[in-house]
């Protein structure tokens, strides 16, 4: 019988949120234009290869020796293969059906919107693959932020809005920024956490180049600019009056920066992306 609680760890289901987030602001922009069907497609494509980037970095994470028992974050959230909770080749069998669902979702999308769209699924499935893969990853490079901010951010609001509507949106690539810092935010959280194991690992992530001090004050840095970029975007006339309400997060934001320590800080953050997407939602909408 499937296990479905299990599985939902594995895959690291609250991650859906960051994937759900830019596509849903970047489709709602679209107003009157708003088509379901490929809304649907869409998120079911990004949260399939958001799953399939999850399982894939916990493969190559236990091949390289660089996911161990003695991680704090490994501990919490029961690492599958650390932890004899799967097989490798359960893994590998549950994200070949990731990536097809994932491919599927987006050949079809494809073929209503061109090449600009399959640009950007195969730029995003070489990203989930090479995050972890290879002596010389995109994480041993210090590059996890940069990457989570780009795909999350401009890439899938501003194809979200182009496959909804068949056009291009200066608001839509406004308020990708502020989304995308958020979602890169959950990434440097997890690596400041992880600044120990990493280093141990000789892992050189970003917060292991610039020490845990200084990566923490980028992290209230780019917390901070979320809210002054969209109070600037709506004086310039890109984003509409309504985005203010982003504000009403404050407290939360307030509150996130003394959660940079607890094993599951970005768990906590992914929530705060959520919270942060939902208003921004609203915003558009109203």
């Amino acid at each position: 019988m499937l296990n479905v609680k299990k599985w939902m760890g594995i895959l690291r289901f609250w991650s859906f949120i960051d994937a759900v987030v830019p596509i849903t602001v970047g489709a709602a922009l679209a107003g009157s234009r708003f088509n379901v069907l490929l809304y649907l497609l869409m998120v079911i494509g990004i949260v399939a290869a958001t799953f399939f980037a999850n399982v894939v970095n916990d493969i190559f994470g236990f091949r390289h020796g660089t996911d161990k028992k003695e991680d704090i974050a490994i501990a919490s959230r029961m690492h599958p293969l650390v932890y004899g909770i799967a097989t490798e080749k359960q893994l590998v069998t549950v994200s070949i059906l990731l990536f097809l669902i994932a491919s599927a979702c987006g050949s079809y999308i494809v073929f209503l919107r061109g090449a600009y769209v399959a640009l950007m699924i195969v730029a995003g499935a070489l990203a989930a693959i090479f995050y972890t893969a290879g002596k010389h990853n995109i994480k041993s490079a210090g590059l996890g932020e940069l990457l989570m901010f780009i795909i999350y951010g401009p890439m899938a609001t501003v194809t979200a809005y182009l496959v909804v509507t068949g056009s291009f949106s200066y608001s839509a690539l406004a308020l990708s920024i502020p989304i995308g810092i958020s979602v890169a935010l959950v990434m440097l959280a997890n690596n400041i956490r992880d600044i120990g194991a990493d280093s141990k690992a000789g892992l050189s992530t970003f917060a292991v180049k610039i020490g845990k001090l200084m990566a923490r004050r980028i992290f209230y840095s780019m917390l901070a600019s979320i809210y002054v970029l969209v109070a600037l975007f709506y004086l310039s006339g890109l984003v509409p009056l309504y985005s203010l309400v982003i504000f009403i997060s404050m407290p939360y934001a307030i509150r996130m920066t003394g959660m940079l320590d607890a094993p599951d800080s970005a768990k906590r953050i992914t929530y705060f992306v959520a919270l942060l997407g939902s208003l921004l939602t609203v915003g558009v909408i109203l």
